[in-house]
């Protein structure tokens, strides 16, 4: 309840990423978050992260959520040293917005470049992660939920994968 209602006048909220050791009030702290305050949150991995923002990976779904993901972090995206926009082509996304979100940056004055991979839709958050090691990432932008928490729980998704995975930090946005 604390965090629903003084996170609505916060920036940003910071948030440690849940671990399997993790009590049930971190997953319910980070819901509220992500669910009831409307603010961009921060997930921090459990391991030390000495950059942040240097190389930007942004997943990239054209939802509402990922928009709003990207506007939070436009002044994080100003400043990083390389800004790559990753669509994973699954029967959910199609990968021909990534040059849009290019353009969209470009007016920000942002450089970028637009990648494009494959995978099915239950592979789509391994390759989201391969792609974070792959670019050397030191942050994920990406919105979160963009599905159904119904849908979420029951089959998993994206955003409990990154949750579960990332070892950089995450700024997503519901």
């Amino acid at each position: 309840d604390c965090i629903a209602a003084h996170g609505r006048l916060a920036d940003l909220i910071v948030a440690a990423r849940p671990s399997a050791e993790s009590d049930v009030s971190t997953n319910l702290t980070l819901n509220a978050a992500i669910f009831e305050t409307g603010r961009p949150v921060l997930v921090v991995p459990p391991t030390e992260c000495p950059d942040l923002g240097n190389r930007v990976v942004i997943s990239w779904n054209g939802s509402p959520q990922s928009a709003r993901a990207v506007a939070s972090a436009l002044s994080v995206l100003k400043d990083a040293e390389s800004v790559t926009c990753l669509t994973v082509h699954s029967g959910k996304s199609a990968g021909e917005h990534a040059p849009e979100l290019t353009s969209y940056l470009g007016w920000h004055g942002i450089d970028s470049k637009a990648k494009s991979i494959f995978g099915s839709t239950s592979t789509v958050g391994a390759k989201i992660i391969d792609e974070l090691m792959s670019e050397n990432a030191d942050l994920l932008v990406m919105g979160a939920y963009t599905h159904s928490r119904m849908r979420q729980m029951i089959l998993g998704g994206v955003t409990r994968h990154i949750l579960e995975n990332s070892q950089v930090p995450v700024l997503m946005s519901h």
